[in-house]
């Protein structure tokens, strides 16, 4: 939100889109990681201890490399949108000019990719934090071993495809092909 609102001098992500992204990132990922069964590796060894910390080094190294893609990706794209040639070219453009609502569709189109593309990098959180241990690389491990989780996961993934291309007033998008 503040490198968007930096960027293009708004917030890139209206209302709907905000509650759609919370409810992403908080209940259904809540949902999906809470019937995630142990996996061996994670089980083994002895009990933590009452005193032991929560966020140990792993954690903090998922945290940080997540949030460090999250940012160079949606940074990116917020970059290919302001010095796009056709957003230059249309950005000053008088609101009674005819070639206003071309500008305004392309805005919209832009917005409209950075909005699915923040929802699939959430998505593909969801993913990446099924496995938390230190030597646990391959998150596709035993993926289909819980099937909330992939309702969750195909849920998701579906109604943001749908919410994108049948309802595209609702959610503030623009309807986009393939």
């Amino acid at each position: 939100m503040l490198i968007g609102g930096l960027a293009i001098g708004e917030s890139p992500f209206s209302a709907v889109q905000l509650l759609w992204i919370n409810l992403i990132m908080d209940t259904f990922a809540a949902i999906a990681l809470s019937t995630e069964p142990p996996i061996k590796t994670v089980t083994v060894g002895d009990p933590f201890k009452a005193e032991a910390k929560l966020l140990t080094p792993t954690i903090w190294r998922q945290i940080i490399g997540i949030s460090v893609w999250n940012i160079l990706v949606m940074t990116s794209m917020f970059a290919y949108m302001i010095f796009n040639e056709k957003y230059l070219a249309l950005a000053p453009i008088d609101k009674d000019s005819g070639l206003y609502a071309e500008y305004s569709l392309f805005k919209r189109q832009q917005l409209t990719k950075i909005f699915n593309t923040f929802i699939f990098l959430q998505i593909f959180n969801q993913i990446n934090c099924r496995k938390v241990g230190a030597n646990d690389f391959n998150v596709f491990e035993k993926f289909h071993h819980n099937l909330y989780f992939l309702g969750v996961f195909v849920g998701t993934f579906s109604f943001q495809i749908f919410i994108c291309y049948y309802f595209p007033g609702l959610s503030k998008t623009e309807q986009m092909s393939r």
